[in-house]
């Protein structure tokens, strides 16, 4: 008895080490997930049965841990009956080589964002040209992964539900040597609150006699339990939308709309947050609808404001000793704050917009204008150095009367830190001033009262 009580206890160890192996095995595919924030598939037909196979992906940079996919796996299937098409690439399955990545560097024009709404993006492009038979059936592509950006607004569970981009080759397609639309680049990263947006989001088709732009419902992907692999069969399902969001209204306000002719996007938030946007063209030739594109993106909508320009003069000199003051020539400035001694003692400050400091000792100081204009700010620095010249000016005198006029003997008795290397004195009377750059000069006056001033440089 005391046996069995044994070796069902190891057995129990033993089960619950393998799932604690089981779990690190798969902890850091989980964590590491990357944050897909846009793509889209496109095929262009080369000659022959020769078709080039572009993937965009882009993904989240300050979010997303994980490395792009190289390769990035896309599946093959018959169009008409969802089956394997094993007989395009290896068994059903293409690798897509990574050619380039990209980090999205976005900015709005004289716009600054709010603090804390800056994202990050990266785009990778992943290409192959393979052969594809003819098949009655045509044919679907598709690159699956996971996941969305937990922080995105108008889906449900993103972080649960990955990502899926597709085309469909038709037979036609395959007969006539066709290929997809293809979009302008991608629309802005950002958008600005309560401000109209809009974006020509139309694509180029050389073959087609029209092309009809909708806003479609992204699909569903891989989940963080299975983030990557070869993709799922068709068909496939649509994201949820989070109530009170749907296909007709993305991001609240003045609701999102596509004109179908144009592809020209339209529309005016008025929530803040990350929105999931997909964008489809189809393309028709004589009625018949023959192919399409399909592409979704994530549009950040922030608290936008006017840019503030920040700049400043030092309205005092080297010889004004401890007692500088500063000029703002700032441009589209409500506020401004300034740091004296930015380095060592951001205490030393005013809001004023031209301050006069006095500092405690001479040195050298970085002087640091922060401009702003609501949530918005610039700013601009510069070093300075600061003397402490202790300069003290002062003279005595003596006059020396004559029978006919006064002699004025002037002593220099000013103090300073700094060697004095230039003196200037000017004695004004009636119709008679002197000057004198000596260091302890004499003056002769004749005959009528005379009053003595004293001026220095250095």
């Amino acid at each position: 008895m005391n046996l069995q009580i044994k070796k069902y206890i190891n057995k129990s160890r033993v089960i619950k080490l393998a799932l604690l192996l089981l779990t690190c095995w798969f902890s850091p595919e989980v964590a590491n997930a990357t944050h897909i924030v846009g793509g889209e598939l496109r095929y262009k037909c080369v000659g022959l049965t020769w078709y080039e196979i572009t993937l965009v992906i882009r993904r989240d940079c300050a979010n997303g841990q994980e490395p792009f996919d190289n390769p990035a796996l896309v599946g093959a299937f018959t169009a008409t009956d969802n089956q394997l098409a094993w007989r395009v690439g290896t068994n059903g399955v293409v690798k897509l080589n990574l050619v380039s990545t990209r980090k999205v560097n976005e900015s709005l024009d004289k716009i600054c964002i709010g603090p804390g709404a800056e994202v990050c993006v990266e785009e990778a492009t992943y290409y192959a040209k393979i052969p594809l038979p003819f098949d009655e059936r045509g044919f679907i592509l598709a690159y699956q992964r996971c996941c969305r950006n937990t922080t995105l607004t108008n889906i449900e569970d993103p972080l649960e539900v990955g990502t899926t981009y597709t085309v469909n080759i038709s037979a036609d397609d395959l007969q006539n040597c066709n290929s997809n639309p293809v979009f302008k680049p991608f629309p802005p990263i950002y958008a600005c609150l309560n401000s109209q947006f809009t974006y020509d989001h139309s694509a180029v088709d050389s073959s087609a006699d029209s092309l009809v732009y909708t806003l479609c419902t992204p699909y569903l992907g891989r989940t963080r339990l299975d983030p990557v692999g070869a993709p799922s069969f068709p068909p496939y399902s649509p994201v949820i939308y989070k109530a009170p969001f749907s296909i007709n209204n993305v991001f609240g306000g003045v609701p999102l709309t596509i004109n179908r002719r144009t592809g020209m996007l339209s529309g005016t938030p008025d929530l803040v947050g990350q929105y999931l946007i997909g964008v489809c063209v189809e393309e028709y030739k004589n009625g018949q609808l023959k192919t399409y594109t399909r592409r979704d993106f994530e549009l950040n909508v922030v608290p936008c404001g006017i840019k503030p320009t920040a700049s400043f003069t030092r309205s005092t000199n080297l010889c004004d000793g401890l007692k500088q003051s500063f000029t703002s020539t700032s441009q589209l400035t409500l506020a401004h704050k300034w740091f004296f001694d930015f380095q060592n003692d951001k205490t030393l400050m005013s809001t004023d917009q031209n301050p006069m400091h006095l500092y405690s000792k001479g040195g050298t100081y970085e002087v640091v204008l922060v401009a702003s204009n609501g949530g918005c700010t610039d700013t601009a620095r510069m070093t300075i150095t600061v003397l402490d010249l202790a300069l003290n000016p002062d003279f005595t005198f003596k006059p020396d009367c004559a029978a006919n006029g006064v002699k004025f003997n002037l002593t220099n008795t000013t103090t300073s830190n700094y060697p004095i290397t230039k003196y200037n004195w000017t004695v004004t009377g009636t119709g008679n001033n002197k000057t004198s750059m000596d260091k302890d000069p004499v003056f002769d006056f004749f005959k009528s009262r005379r009053s003595a001033h004293y001026a220095y440089s250095d």
